[in-house]
């Protein structure tokens, strides 16, 4: 058994190496307490060199964008809106992606870039039916586009499969901050996120992946063996790494974890919803 491929807005590639910009702006903006007056300034540039950053920087920025969004929204006008929507789906922070996505006027939600970013943090996060509806909308705002088309067959596929796999919403509790969706080949670019370092690989028990397609070869190898692989979500911050469930006779057990990655980052992430 195979999880179904799809397309992904952002592949594994090595980052530029100039940050400089960027860690200036993380400079300012940390004296400035994350305020919205500061973040305007620099929310253009920020998403100029979002390709910048490093994974292991990651964290800070999505602290920061959280504390600004969660006590100045009401500062962005709709280009501000756009553009911090954008840097957000750029850095993979699709629960941010959704929050800024919702205050959104429904013709500002049809914009096509939008569109396809909103669809895609609904897919990434687990909500597969909700990403099917943008889609959906994508047609119907562009009927001729050949792409839509497509993104709607690779979304059914991926629902079908997935429910073959899990006949239920996902593993979780609906009130519960964390919960696993199957992990399949769109959450790559999320995978490559959390797992930059080979000391946290080794530490999950993982292999070494040099590029993208080695990462889809072990997927599709653990679901071809009967392995199942799960995302794991926090539904402030999204993918913070994954579980393996290996059957044994009538038995599962979780292998490799997510807890490594917990860890690290739990006691600054957890106490800021989005």
């Amino acid at each position: 058994m195979h999880a179904p491929k799809a397309d992904t807005h952002r592949q594994a590639s090595p980052l530029p190496a100039d940050a400089a910009p960027l860690a200036a702006a993380m400079r300012a903006l940390d004296a400035a307490d994350w305020h919205s007056s500061s973040v305007l300034v620099y929310l253009p540039s920020l998403l100029k060199h979002a390709e910048a950053l490093a994974p292991s920087h990651r964290a800070g920025w999505l602290i920061g964008l959280n504390r600004c969004w969660e006590h100045h929204h009401a500062a962005f006008d709709s280009v501000a809106k756009r553009t911090l929507l954008t840097l957000a789906a750029a850095w993979s922070y699709w629960p941010l992606v959704l929050a800024v996505g919702d205050t959104l006027t429904p013709f500002e939600r049809r914009e096509p870039d939008v569109l396809s970013l909103v669809g895609h943090a609904y897919h990434l996060t687990g909500d597969v039916d909700a990403a099917i509806d943008m889609a959906v909308i994508a047609q119907l705002a562009e009927p001729g586009h050949p792409g839509h088309a497509a993104a709607y067959r690779n979304l059914i596929a991926w629902r079908n499969w997935r429910r073959s796999l899990l006949p239920m919403h996902s593993i979780g509790n609906d009130d519960a901050m964390l919960y696993l969706e199957p992990l399949g080949h769109h959450h790559v670019a999320d995978f490559c996120w959390q797992y930059y370092d080979p000391a946290i690989a080794e530490w999950c028990g993982l292999p070494h992946f040099h590029e993208a397609a080695a990462w889809h070869r072990w997927l599709d190898a653990g679901y071809a063996q009967g392995d199942q692989q799960f995302a794991v979500i926090h539904r402030a911050w999204g993918f913070i790494g994954n579980v393996g469930l290996t059957p044994y006779r009538d038995i599962g057990f979780f292998t490799t974890g997510s807890v490594a990655i917990f860890r690290a980052t739990a006691s600054a992430l957890a106490p800021r919803p989005c």
